[in-house]
């Protein structure tokens, strides 16, 4: 279903620069996200690189925060989501990818999402994420 909803979204996003060449749209890791849920599906990986050809036509520029292996678990503990449901959630995320802590997890997941990018050829500009102190 979220592959669907990426290909209506990009066909709206067609549409759209169609009527007005200086359209922007802003997406937060859209297309990377999407990337991690192809990957569960038996046709995903043809239905996503659909979706990768059709971005690669767009005037697209992508954004993607990282922060540093020594920031992760302070900034992923998510004050805001301290209820069971949220941690049951985290839990099932580790379990499921084979991680025993969220350092070790995001890591990975960020050096995954740097090799997509540079794979993929879509311009992107990586954001170093300082500590809030510094």
């Amino acid at each position: 279903m979220r592959l669907e909803l990426m290909s209506s979204f990009l066909d709206y996003c067609e549409r759209i620069l169609k009527e007005n060449k200086d359209a922007i749209f802003i997406l937060d890791r859209f297309h990377i996200t999407y990337y991690f849920v192809a990957l569960e599906r038996p046709d995903g990986n043809a239905r996503y690189q659909e979706i990768i050809r059709r971005l690669k036509n767009f005037p697209v520029h992508i954004y993607v925060p990282f922060v540093s292996d020594e920031e992760i678990e302070q900034r992923s503990a998510h004050r805001e989501r301290k209820d069971i449901i949220w941690e049951t959630h985290l839990k099932k995320r580790l379990e499921q990818r084979g991680f025993s802590n969220l350092r070790d997890m995001y890591s990975t997941e960020q050096h995954e999402t740097r090799k997509l990018l540079e794979i993929q050829g879509i311009p992107y500009s990586a954001i170093e994420v300082k500590p809030p102190h510094a």
